[in-house]
């Protein structure tokens, strides 16, 4: 029982700490990610563009015209990588003891026991310890695969645009 109280206080110590964690640096994280989805939108863009605008250059211009947006996209998003899946591993472990309580011999233990065991299994089963951004969005994987998916939206909007720009563009004499 002792063991019992210890790991619930542990658990809810974690998810406190989380919680602090999500507030203090939540609206900076918000904020991040805004400014990483505009960095990479405009070097994604400026890196298909230039990749198709290929002007009888060395190749040497060429690497360089086409590495500089893939070093700003890396950059750009690797901090917020290992962020999303650091995140995703502190949730996926905080749902460990929920396998161990639901796989426990709980006939060794008194009643009083056994009572205080299934509160708390429902009480970590229906809480989710996870990183968010000031309670706008979870930072996990899922949450890198819908920005990733809405810059590249947003890209191939751009594109689309200075397509239609450059057909309407009169054709010089």
């Amino acid at each position: 029982e002792e063991k019992l109280n210890y790991l619930k206080d542990c658990y809810c110590s974690v998810e406190k700490v989380i919680q602090r964690i999500s507030k203090l640096f939540g609206f900076s994280l918000v904020i991040e990610v805004l400014i990483l989805m505009g960095n990479v939108v405009s070097s994604g863009y400026f890196l298909i563009v230039t990749s198709l605008n290929t002007n009888n250059e060395t190749t040497l211009a060429s690497i360089n015209r086409i590495s500089t947006p893939l070093v700003d996209i890396f950059t750009h998003t690797n901090f917020f990588y290992w962020l999303a899946v650091s995140a995703n591993r502190l949730h996926m472990e905080s749902r460990k003891p929920i396998q161990l309580l639901k796989h426990f011999p709980y006939q060794n233990f008194s009643d009083s026991t056994k009572k205080k065991m299934c509160r708390f299994y429902h009480d970590i089963s229906s809480t989710n310890i996870s990183l968010t951004a000031a309670d706008y969005f979870v930072v996990n994987k899922s949450c890198i695969a819908s920005l990733f998916s809405s810059v590249l939206t947003f890209v191939v909007v751009l594109i689309q645009f200075k397509n239609d720009e450059e057909k309407s563009r009169p054709t010089p004499k």
